[in-house]
C-alpha cells in the first residue's frame, strides 16, 4: 500500500518527466498543499489533452496511484 509521501513523490516525478513547466508547478502547488486528487487529475488531464506519451513505468505508476486512491477520485486516469 503507498503512503501519502510516496504518492506525492510519484505524482511529482512523473509531472517533472512529463508535463510543461507551468503545469508541473500547479501541480507541485497542490501537492505542496497535500491535494494529491487534485494534482494527480490535472497530471491525468494534461497527458490525456496533449496526448503526451508516457513510458510504460510511468504509465503503470499512474494506475498504480490511480488504484489506490480509488474513490477519492473520478477515474480521470483510465482515460489514458
Amino acid at each position: 500500500m503507498m503512503k501519502h509521501r510516496e504518492i506525492s513523490s510519484e505524482i511529482e516525478k512523473i509531472a517533472k518527466r512529463n508535463v510543461s513547466n507551468k503545469t508541473f508547478f500547479e501541480i507541485k502547488e497542490y501537492l505542496d498543499y497535500n491535494e494529491l486528487g487534485i494534482a494527480f487529475e490535472i497530471l491525468c488531464e494534461e497527458i490525456r489533452e496533449f496526448r503526451i506519451q508516457v513510458s510504460d513505468s510511468d504509465y503503470k505508476k499512474i494506475e498504480e496511484i490511480g488504484g489506490y486512491m480509488g474513490e477519492l477520485i473520478s477515474p480521470t486516469w483510465k482515460k489514458l
